[in-house]
């Protein structure tokens, strides 16, 4: 038997995951997250955390930790001067991620509007 996916086994701390990977991508992913703790010299969770300006249980109360590992990827593309996709299932969090980012990025390029289906500002579950 052939198994295109696996549970995804989060980095970041704040639960457990809930989605599948596909298990050809799941070594490349822990190998690119192991990448970003060197680089940062520390977990996704502090990363992110020092990025957004939240604490353990701020992240833990608005991000999955599939959100939280997606944010570490992004954050440290861009520090890079790199680009980031995410490209999750429908339902995982893009939108989420997105917002995520924002605060962020707008503190050094401030321009950008992030609007959801209805063209509604999505910010409100932000600090």
């Amino acid at each position: 038997m052939v198994v295109y996916q696996e549970r995804y086994v989060a980095r970041s701390g704040v639960g457990a995951a809930s989605t599948m990977i596909p298990a050809n991508m799941a070594t490349a992913v822990n190998r690119a997250l192991d990448r970003v703790e060197a680089r940062q010299g520390c977990d996704v969770d502090t990363f992110v955390g020092r990025e957004l300006g939240m604490s353990a249980a701020e992240r833990a109360a608005h991000f999955a930790p599939e959100q939280i590992d997606a944010l570490a990827l992004a954050f440290d593309a861009h520090d890079r001067g790199r680009g980031f996709i995410e490209a999750d299932e429908t339902g995982i969090g893009k939108g989420r991620g997105a917002g995520g980012r924002l605060p962020a990025r707008l503190a050094t390029r401030p321009s950008g509007d992030f609007l959801d289906r209805e063209a509604q500002p999505v910010l409100g579950f932000l600090p």
